[in-house]
Parts: structure tokens; sequence; C-alpha cells
């Protein structure tokens, strides 16, 4: 229970910072950004939106102080009839008799980092009187895109069939000769762990042994690995392609909204559709970890695509966002399950 408590301590650390509840003080006459500030490891930025109104009850002297933990604070411009002290330190002094001429400074406030730790916010304050502001600042390096170059009309260019199997290569067989049907050029990417390993040959067939046994998620992880196309379709080996997969029908809804994973619906052996969605509910437990509730369900439709739904848990088959997929990866210690049971007839659908 101890290593398990210090596991999850340590975990909890390198988690990024959810940060805390910000506040804004009700009639305040401060004006400052709440969030969408972001500054590069070491770089600098200039602090958008910042004002003071002026209240009833008249000052001599506007005065206001700013405070940053991870960053120093610099003005990039001096403006007549203003006073700031600490220019370049974490605590920054601006005054002034005229509240345009202090407005005006506040225009070039800079902000630069100088004590980096990946992914972090610096809460910087803002006091004017008795009211105060929190600017949250957040460091982090600017979102890398790697973008894929392939031609918008060749499906193939664009995604990839992904399997797991073991054993069952009879299915397999039948799962491939089916996608050729429809998509004879696409590639179809297989993970493999089975005891003897068989040859599966062919156009566009990527076979790659595992060692035996080593498990479902362990080899959706080296399948997914594999995968140069912008997109990737999850198919277990023991389905088969009909007049019905439409492929394109689940690339359009992935294209056109902010979805990573757009789930299908497949058909049994009788002919009985299965969509199956679930929502989850995840509450705080007690030192033996989190407790996770599953229930069937959706949340809602999506967005100009009435017939497509949003839930948290879909069936295997799935169309996913490559990029997003290999960045989160499955969890290898599930080695046998993954999923509740099986089809071999497949129509498309979203959920």
């Amino acid at each position: 229970m101890n290593q398990r408590n210090k596991e999850k301590e340590r975990l909890e650390q390198r988690a990024p910072p959810l940060g805390p509840v910000l506040f804004a003080n009700g009639k305040s006459p401060l004006s400052y950004p709440t969030q969408g500030l972001r500054v590069e490891p070491m770089g600098s930025i200039v602090i958008p939106g910042l004002k003071l109104e002026e209240l009833a009850e008249r000052t001599e002297t506007f005065d206001i102080q700013l405070n940053a933990q991870l960053g120093v604070l610099t003005t990039l411009a001096d403006i007549p009839s203003v006073i700031v002290e600490g220019g370049g330190t974490k605590h920054l002094s601006i005054s002034s008799g005229s509240l345009d001429h202090l407005n005006r400074q506040l225009q070039f406030l800079a902000y630069t980092n100088i004590d980096f730790d990946p992914d972090t916010v610096d809460y910087a304050d803002i006091r004017y009187i008795y009211f105060q502001g929190t600017i949250p600042i957040r460091i982090q390096h600017k979102r890398f895109l790697q973008i894929f170059d392939f031609p918008q009309d060749d499906i193939a260019a664009r995604v990839t069939i992904v399997t797991k199997t073991f054993l069952r290569y009879n299915m397999l067989r039948q799962l491939i000769d089916s996608v050729r049907q429809f998509y004879p050029t696409i590639t179809i990417i297989i993970a493999d762990d089975s005891e003897h390993p068989e040859k599966v040959e062919g156009e566009n067939i990527e076979h790659y042994i595992m060692p035996y046994k080593k498990g479902w998620f362990a080899g959706r992880n080296l399948a997914v690995s594999q995968v140069t196309t912008p997109y990737f379709l999850w198919v277990d080996d023991d389905f088969i392609f009909t007049r019905k997969t439409k492929i394109e029908l689940l690339l359009q809804v992935a294209e056109n909204t902010n979805l990573d994973v757009i789930g299908g619906v497949v058909r049994d052996d009788l002919g009985l559709a299965r969509l199956f969605t679930h929502k989850i509910r995840i509450e705080d437990g007690d030192d033996l970890g989190d407790c996770l509730f599953k229930s069937k369900g959706y949340y809602h439709a999506v967005e100009g695509f009435p017939d497509c739904v949003l839930a948290d848990v879909i069936i295997n088959f799935f169309l996913a966002d490559t990029m997003k997929v290999q960045n989160v990866r499955f969890d290898p210690r599930l080695a046998r399950i993954g999923h509740t049971g099986t089809c071999t007839l497949i129509f498309n659908h979203c959920s």
C-alpha cells in the first residue's frame, strides 16, 4: 500500500498543474487578462488588456503593484509623468498622478520568463489599493504541428487499416479479402502475437510478429506506432467489410469536427446492429484508487451530424487521429480482453 501511495504522489506531482480557482473582484476598477496568455520558455510577451478605471473617490496618485513568480516585469517605453520602480525584477510598481498616462504605460508592460519548468503557469498578480487580480501566464513551447502531405482524393493516403490478431488466421484473411473488394490499395497493418505465426503477405500489407501472448493492447500500440497516415481505422480481425462500409463517412466527421475518435456501428451474424455507446463518471476514492462508473447512453448529437452522438466509450470499430492516439497510447497491461463480444458484418455510423 505504501508503494502504491508513493507512486500515486509521484504521478500527481508530474501531472500538469490544474491551477487555482480564479475569482473576478466585483466592481473592480482593474482590467486584466484571465486566460489565454502563453510565453515561450525564457521568452517575453507584452501583457495585453491592462487598464485602470477611475473610482468615485478620487486620489492624488494612482499606484499599481505587479508581482510575478517565475519571471520578471519590465516596461518597453517611458511615458511622461509616470514613475516605474523595480523594472527587470519580479516586483514592479507603476504610479502617476494622471490616469491617462498610467494606462498608457500599462500598454507597454512586458513579462519575461526566467525560471522554466515544463508546462507550468506563472500566476502574476496585479493590485490597486485593496483590489487584486491574478494573471495566469502559461510557460510552454509553441505546439509543433506535424503536417501530412497527401492528396485529398486518395483515401489510401489518408487512412490506414489497423488490426491485432491471435490464432485466427482464417478470419484475418477473410477480413483482408473483404477490405480489398472496396479499398484495393489501402495499407493494412497487422500485429500478431500467435504462438506459431503464419505468413500473411500481400501488397500494402504490413505483418508484425510479437512475442507469444504479448497482449491485446500491446499489439494495438505496435500497430498504431507504424501508421504514417493522418488517420487509422481500427477493426477486429473477425470483421468483414460490406458495401455499407464507408470509411469516407467517418473521415468526413473527423475532418469537420474537433473529435479525435469516430466510432461506428457493426452488425453481427444475425444482422443485429450494435451501437455501443457508454458514458463514464469518475469519483474520488480511497487509498486503493478512484472509482470509475460506466453507464449505457450518450451525451447529445454532434453539431452538423445529427446521426452522430458524443460518448465516452465506443465499439472496436473506429477512425482515429493518428498523432493524438500515438501520444496517448493503449495500456499494454490489458492483455487478453478488448471488448464484450464479436461482430462480423460492418456498416458505418457515428458514435
